[in-house]
């Protein structure tokens, strides 16, 4: 008889080998994921959708998630970016002095 520890011991072991090979053949290395974004940046602009969700290497696509079609969560994003970028370049020198000191306590 099989107890609930070795069976549990073998899903999981099927579940971590199945894991593996999908991840192994749908990961890509650092410079094949960044081919899309050197696609989207070499384009000419009128081959390219404004705000549109891209897969590698460079194929325009619907958002996976309901939430990627979502125009007022994008908005929310865009301001808050943007906010986020003004607050960073008016207090530049504070943020990387604060930086500079988390970094010597940390030493």
């Amino acid at each position: 008889m099989i107890s609930d520890g070795e069976t549990a011991s073998w899903i999981e072991g099927v579940f971590s080998a199945i894991f593996r090979v999908v991840m192994t053949n749908s990961l890509m290395s650092t410079a094949d994921g960044a081919l899309t974004q050197l696609f989207l940046a070499s384009a000419p602009s009128e081959k390219l959708v404004n705000g549109g969700y891209y897969l590698p290497i460079g194929v325009l696509t619907d958002p996976s998630h309901p939430q990627g079609t979502n125009v007022t969560l994008q908005e929310q994003l865009w301001r808050e970016t943007d906010d986020a970028i003004a607050w960073a370049l008016k207090n530049e020198g504070e943020v990387e002095v604060e930086h500079e000191q988390q970094l010597a306590s940390a030493a």
